[in-house]
């Protein structure tokens, strides 16, 4: 198979979960003989693109792996039109995408370009994002913060990403079974789409 994996930034960028998740997938499907294309935010060395564990790796200039309000419309574009370019000189049978870095694709070009969209849901639905969050609050500055601007986040990017990602997703994974229950709770109109799979451990 040929596949592309989307994810907003790799460990070039920093080194967190969702990173590791997308490399590791990308380096092991490469293991079993797939072709695969890992499609990400420019490199903090400017460099294009480069090859390592049998996958190559495409940045994309002029995009920003910190993803603010005013580097989202370069990634959807740019991804998308890369997507595109993949397609016509390689053929894609599918596209991973970690968390929400597909959701524009799968909302404007899926149909045409027929590539099936699978997003990988490494977190919580919405209630159990906004849980952790105030988990975490110990103060009154971060009580203030909570209360300010991650409410204000949550409401006019979260939950909207999180909605789109569902509704244009052809399979939503989720990682775990607070995941699963979750999402399937807070968007029951899509529950169908929904799949369980676990993040694996290398007991070796």
């Amino acid at each position: 198979m040929n596949i592309c994996v989307l994810a907003t930034s790799t460990t070039l960028h920093r080194i967190g979960g969702t990173e590791l998740h997308a490399e590791t997938l990308a380096r092991l499907a490469a293991g079993r003989g797939h072709s695969v294309f890992l499609v990400t935010t420019a490199a903090p060395d400017g460099r294009r693109y480069d090859e390592k564990d049998g996958y190559r790796t495409y940045y994309l200039n002029g995009t920003s792996h910190l993803m603010s309000r005013g580097d989202l419309r370069a990634w959807w574009e740019g991804s998308t039109a890369k997507i595109s370019e993949l397609k016509d000189e390689f053929g894609l049978d599918v596209i991973w995408a970690e968390n929400f870095a597909g959701q524009s694709y799968a909302a404007s070009a899926r149909a045409a370009a027929g590539i099936p969209v699978i997003s990988i849901m490494n977190g919580l639905g919405i209630c159990g994002e906004v849980l952790s969050n105030w988990n975490r609050v110990d103060s009154l500055k971060e009580a203030a913060w909570f209360f300010t601007r991650y409410a204000a986040r949550t409401v006019l990017y979260y939950l909207p990403w999180l909605y789109r990602t569902m509704k244009y997703s052809d399979r939503v994974v989720a990682i775990s079974d607070e995941g699963m229950t979750e999402l399937g709770e807070e968007f029951p109109a899509f529950r169908g789409k929904l799949r369980k799979i676990y993040n694996a451990i290398d007991t070796d």
